[in-house]
């Protein structure tokens, strides 16, 4: 034991401190950051597609308003008369003021008589257009005029008085008795418009016709020399590239399709700010997990100095000094193991001193019995495990620690040596869970006794040694093992079953062993079975003890028969 080599295992709790707490902390934080990335992608498009939305419903208001206007004009008494006779103006300026005053889009109005005179404005100064004396022949009058019914609605880029340009161009004839009477237009105002485009704040808006042509936007650097949106950005909804940047687009109709409006939203800038704080936290959490290194190292050394006194107890009984005492002083399960420990050594040195008066053979048998059970390496093995597992599963190690203690206690009472099946099967329990914790999956077991065997008086530790054979000789070849313990009274007679799904025996060894539970002297070779075989003979006559049924590959089962004893 001492030639082997294991992973101490202040190495693996300062591992599994690291792995445990970092890893789920580093891997949590990068699904969160990849999430927060998606949905922070997600939502400037939603914010850019939101926005569309919210320009497209104000200024396809405006342009409805003023078309539903122009159109209500066009057939209005008063405006008909306002444009035949001077006399009559003044009421249709009011109704025009009025309209236009409560607009959020300002706009130069044109009325004009059927020959294209103008007649009411409110600017002196009209576009050279108007002025134009081939006007009716082209462009919105020669529209009016070919469907003087419709309103004509288009792009126009024109100059106004005091520094003011009009983008967009309204117009409708007026009609009276089935006949031209006049031309109404409306010139929208520039500015009111790059207003209302500029108030939504994190994208750029172009407004275009369905010709591309640009009436307004916020960030000429998606226009042409031609005041044209470029061909790349022509794209209905989605995103794009263009010269290295990212876009996402979203385009949406605006007057019954005669013009659309995009919004534009760079996304460079947001996945560099996402690189960047990838590369900060890849940093931070480096230097955690290093700080987290020191740290456990420190920890994982302080905590592991009472397990380090246990095991060189244990080395020391394994050398026969059974004079070692540990002094462990931390008030939880190791001082529970450290007192048993030291209880277990007086007991077995008072023990010592007790066999020493009985016969030779009780002696031995006694004395093969307790190295057999508790053999040091067994109480090694457990607390190997009990220190692999303290930080991963504290819970269930609080109550193999308990189980540990409580059988040690009942191994080491020298003051009884029968006891009821049902007590003897509740420490070996204790056992079974033992070996469940140890081998975990890999090892199951059944218990299923007659209600009436529970109060039968058997010698104690019983079961466990061939338990305990099982588990050492089962597992070979093996990955899982199962053991079942039945007991059922024939006649007046116990019989307790114990059946193992191991390896099994070879045909030929079995015969061999069965010949050596026959033998007075007891022997290296399957010393439990022995054991226990020659203690019940020895406690009730030869016709009494063991019977073993093996078949290889298929499992063991060992028969127990002992009278029945209240």
């Amino acid at each position: 034991m001492h030639n082997k080599k294991y992973k101490p295992y202040r190495n693996t709790l300062r591992n599994v401190f690291v792995g445990y707490a970092m890893t789920p902390i580093i891997i949590f934080t990068a699904i969160t950051f990849f999430i927060i990335f998606v949905l922070g992608y997600k939502s400037v498009e939603k914010r850019n597609r939101d926005n569309n939305a919210l320009l497209q419903k104000r200024l396809e208001a405006n342009l409805l308003s003023y078309s539903e206007t122009i159109r209500e004009y066009s057939s209005s008494p008063t405006i008909i008369d306002a444009i035949k006779s001077e006399n009559k103006r003044h009421k249709a300026y009011e109704v025009v003021y009025d309209f236009i005053n409560a607009q959020d889009i300002k706009c130069n109005f044109y009325f004009f008589d059927s020959l294209g005179n103008m007649v009411m404005s409110n600017t002196n100064s009209p576009p050279e257009y108007i002025q134009d004396s081939n006007k009716l022949n082209w462009g919105v009058f020669k529209r009016m005029r070919i469907n003087p019914g419709e309103v004509s609605a288009s792009i126009n880029r024109v100059y106004s008085p005091l520094n003011k340009y009009s983008i967009f161009t309204i117009g409708k004839a007026v009609l009276a008795d089935e006949a031209i009477q006049g031309f109404i237009i409306f010139e929208l105002l520039e500015n009111d418009v790059l207003s209302i485009v500029t108030s939504f704040n994190g994208n750029d808006t172009v407004i275009t016709d369905k010709y591309f042509n640009v009436a307004s936007a916020s960030n000429n650097n998606y226009t042409d020399n031609l005041t044209r949106l470029k061909n790349e950005y022509r794209i209905t909804t989605g995103k794009t590239t263009v010269n290295g940047e990212k876009y996402y687009v979203c385009r949406s109709e605006l007057f019954e399709g005669n013009f659309f409006v995009y919004t534009f939203t760079t996304l460079d800038y947001y996945e560099k700010t996402f690189l960047l704080g990838g590369i900060f936290l890849a940093i931070l959490f480096t230097a955690i997990t290093f700080a987290m290194i020191v740290i456990s190292k420190r920890i994982s050394l302080k905590k592991t100095e009472v397990i380090d006194d246990l095991l060189k107890a244990i080395y020391s009984v394994q050398n026969g000094n059974l004079d070692t005492v540990l002094k462990i002083d931390t008030n939880d399960e190791f001082q529970i193991i450290a007192e048993s420990y030291n209880k277990m050594l007086i007991d077995i040195k008072k023990l010592i001193e007790q066999n020493n008066e009985e016969t030779k053979r009780s002696m031995m048998a006694e004395i093969k019995q307790l190295e057999s059970q508790f053999d040091p390496h067994f109480l090694f093995n457990t607390l190997e495990t009990i220190r692999c597992m303290v930080r991963l599963y504290p819970n269930e190690v609080e109550r193999i620690i308990v189980n540990l203690s409580s059988l040690l206690r009942y191994s080491i009472n020298n003051t009884i040596n029968r006891v009821t099946l049902g007590e003897d099967i509740k420490y070996t329990e204790n056992y079974l869970e033992i070996l469940k914790f140890r081998f975990n999956k890999r090892f199951n077991y059944e218990i299923n006794l007659e209600e009436e065997t529970l109060d039968c008086i058997v010698p104690k530790l019983l079961v466990q040694p061939i338990i305990e054979n099982a588990v050492k000789h089962g597992f070979e070849g093996k990955d899982n093992l199962t053991v079942k313990i039945k007991a059922r009274f024939l006649a007046d007679q116990l019989i307790i079953v114990i059946f193992d799904d191991g390896a099994g025996i070879p045909k030929e060894k079995v015969e061999q062993v069965k010949n050596l539970l026959d033998e007075d002297c007891n022997s290296s070779i399957c010393i439990g079975l022995h054991n226990v075989n020659r203690r019940i003979q020895l406690m009730y006559g030869k016709e009494y003890g063991l019977d073993i049924l093996s078949e290889e590959n298929a499992g063991t089962t060992v028969r127990i028969c002992i009278p029945a004893d209240w």
